[in-house]
């Protein structure tokens, strides 16, 4: 499940990347000024935003059907600028980048293309307006849903106002105790004059507070999600997983077994490898046996993990193991991309072709971090020409970083040991 923070798509002063459509290959990819006629506007909606709030940014050029880049400066005062977002104009020369949210004082501008011909807007600078609830009286009130939590728990925060029907905006504080807020949501309240914001991701000790569209305030909520910790708890259950070896990035189903009966059971794992300290990973109700299941988990390190059911019955401490990537020295493939541009959170089909025919064998993907770490993307089998296709695979560009991508044979081939193909970079659309 997404939480609230996690579908919000950023774009501040340090740059975030958007995925909107797809860029002509005309647009240049960077630049540091506006090149062209400055021909068109810039304007964002609403005028009025917070920290955080969800914005269009409107680019009007003449009219006419072409591509608009949306160009954001890469740090303030910098004067180098990256695209971030991309569309493509109706027919009166409007285009339109929804879902960008401006955490603080932000330039930027519009990029047209029309037939090697550029244009673009006047570079100008968006500033969210500032909000703080001290000294404000409080006319509503902030629960949660559970009253007790864990550090990464998703819960329910409601407002309740006095009866009536507004928009209600939920803000949270930018780091805990830092007194700089952001927008976490919004809802507009029931007759009663409730609203609610489900899927809160719970994230250390922030400070919460509602503002309603006519400017009343409730009352400031300090998150305190609860410490729990395994240690002398007797084991009253086990954990497993579904595969015996793991790479980083792989994801496997943890099943936690406990006495027969039917209640909620958490997840839990180290916030850091070492830390001893926890966060919550899946929550589940058990089958009448006392099996509950969390799949999708992804191995990040050599975390502990544990479950607890919402009777205090703590399962064992398991540490997940994942197991080194060896990486052959010669390469002995290549690597491909269907389409050749890749989107970025788009699906692409990754092709390794293994040129000494390793056919029929099970073929490994990983990125490449850097360092020899690696991280496990997914499998395919190679087939009678010796191809392995990963279908489906969804990859994400981030700012300033190369995208290598590497495939590795899970046993020998005519060479008698694994082999692999050329690391290659991903030609982002």
């Amino acid at each position: 499940m997404k939480t609230l923070k996690s579908m919000l798509i950023v774009v501040a002063a340090a740059i975030a990347m958007l995925s909107t459509a797809s860029m002509s290959p005309a647009v240049q990819p960077t630049m540091t000024s506006p090149y062209g006629t400055q021909n068109g506007t810039l304007s964002v909606s609403p005028q009025t935003f917070f920290a955080g709030q969800e914005v269009t940014v409107s680019a009007n050029f003449p009219s006419g059907r072409f591509t608009v880049a949306l160009f954001v400066e890469v740090n303030p005062g910098s004067g180098q600028f990256q695209d971030v977002a991309f569309d493509e104009s109706n027919s009166n020369g409007n285009a339109y980048f929804d879902g960008i949210k401006i955490d603080g004082p932000t330039q930027m501008y519009a990029q047209m293309e029309y037939r090697d011909v550029g244009g673009h807007t006047a570079i100008r600078t968006f500033a969210p307006e500032t909000v703080d609830p001290t000294g404000q009286p409080a006319a509503g009130s902030l629960r949660t849903n559970p009253e007790t939590y864990y550090q990464g728990q998703e819960v329910q925060i409601a407002a309740n106002f006095p009866d009536g029907i507004f928009v209600v905006t939920l803000f949270e504080e930018t780091t805990p105790g830092s007194g700089d807020y952001e927008v976490a949501g919004t809802d507009e309240s029931s007759k009663s004059g409730n609203a609610y914001f489900n899927g809160y991701e719970v994230d250390g000790a922030r400070k919460l507070f509602a503002l309603t569209a006519d400017g009343r305030y409730s009352a400031v909520r300090t998150l305190a999600p609860a410490v729990v910790d395994p240690t002398g708890n007797p084991a009253a259950g086990s954990l497993s997983w579904d595969l015996e070896s793991y790479f980083p990035g792989q994801k496997l189903t943890i099943a936690a077994n406990f006495a027969s009966g039917v209640f909620l059971v958490t997840l839990f794992r180290e916030t850091a490898v070492g830390s001893n300290q926890y966060e919550v990973a899946g929550t589940d109700q058990s089958n009448s046996n006392g099996n509950a299941y969390f799949p999708g988990y992804e191995v990040d390190g050599a975390r502990k993990v544990f479950a607890l059911t919402e009777t205090g019955r703590y399962s064992e401490v398991r540490t997940l193991e994942p197991k080194p990537v060896v990486m052959p020295n010669t390469s002995t493939g290549v690597i491909r991309f269907d389409p050749e541009e890749v989107r970025s959170d788009r699906p692409v089909t990754v092709i390794a072709n293994f040129l000494s025919r390793c056919r029929n064998v099970r073929v490994d993907f990983f990125r490449d971090l850097g360092r020899d770490n690696y991280w496990f993307i997914g499998s395919a089998v190679s087939d009678s020409q010796a191809d392995a296709y990963l279908r489906g695979a969804v990859l994400h560009k981030e700012a300033g970083r190369t995208y290598n991508i590497v495939a590795v044979t899970s046993r020998g081939c005519p060479s008698g040991g694994p082999e692999r193909t050329d690391f290659e970079s991903v030609d982002w659309a």
